[in-house]
């Protein structure tokens, strides 16, 4: 069977090592391409026996699990065996014979699957660390291009709203003039779902080099803009056999950004509380 044909038995978990495969190491490409050519048998073996299979040990099955956002192997086999039967590609595929009743279940499901996705892939103790920062931020710099750079607007938004001392910028000299004049006492908050934007990575740079703290969000490990971050927020990337990823990393992309916000709101309660009560009867000025 062809490992990346999306007719095979695709799970949530097999569209996961799918989109971080080019990233891997030699060795993590051996277990990915094990994994994908023996999908049925995955469940029965534990992690000495498919670290046998793989010619590896079995600290790097460990490792090549949580490096896809699972706490280990055996999470791992779970995800696989209870999903298995339910292969997303399949299931989710839009049909010419689909009548809208039929498109609204599917639409429904393939978000819920990106939002749950995403929740697994979030590091909680990255996020505690973004939230930190983001908090005693002197300012906030919210970078992005693309269809990232609408989802750098609505945090943007989101942000204002809690009084956070933020700005955005999506045009590419503005980001790096921004970059350039952020001290240590700042934070970029930088949203790249390829995490190889040349301009946003070049407004990064700047920013490092004048010691802010830089946050990224994005859909792929091990690339150049992990290679600069200080903190990392994982979302994730799903495509169907007639959609490209691109809805789903703008949904996955505001998950994070939502639990970021409520993670911000969690910490004041209060003081963020009466914040957003100010900026709603500020929209109520602008409402006929």
């Amino acid at each position: 069977m062809n490992r990346f044909d999306p007719r095979g038995k695709n799970t949530e978990t097999i569209d996961r090592i799918i989109a971080y495969y080019d990233s891997y190491s030699v060795v993590e490409k051996r277990i990915a391409d094990y994994i994908l050519e023996n999908q049925e048998e995955i469940s029965s073996l534990t992690t000495m026996e498919l670290s046998e299979r793989c010619d590896t040990s079995p600290a790097s099955i460990i490792r090549f699990s949580k490096a896809i956002g699972f706490k280990g192997y055996n999470e791992l086999k779970y995800y696989m065996e209870n999903q298995i039967l339910s292969s997303y590609g399949i299931e989710q595929a839009i049909d010419e014979d689909d009548d809208i009743a039929r498109i609204k279940q599917k639409f429904a499901k393939i978000n819920q699957m990106i939002i749950d996705d995403t929740m697994q892939m979030i590091d909680n103790h990255e996020m505690d660390k973004a939230i930190d920062e983001i908090i005693k931020a002197k300012r906030i710099l919210i970078i992005g291009e693309g269809g990232s750079g609408s989802i750098c607007l609505s945090t943007y938004n989101l942000f204002l709203q809690l009084g956070l001392p933020c700005m955005v910028e999506t045009d590419a000299f503005l980001q790096v003039m921004a970059a350039t004049h952020l001290t240590e006492e700042d934070v970029v908050i930088a949203i790249i779902h390829s995490g190889r934007t040349k301009n946003t990575l070049d407004s990064m740079r700047q920013a490092r080099r004048n010691g802010a703290k830089i946050i990224c969000i994005t859909g792929y490990q091990k690339t150049p803009m992990s290679d600069e971050a200080d903190i990392l927020l994982y979302s994730t990337s799903r495509d169907t056999l007639s959609l490209s990823d691109v809805p789903a990393a703008r949904i996955s992309e505001l998950c994070v950004i939502g639990v970021l916000q409520l993670g911000i709101l969690s910490r004041d309660f209060d003081k963020y509380s009466r914040n957003n009560e100010k900026s709603k009867e500020a929209y109520s000025l602008k409402r006929v």
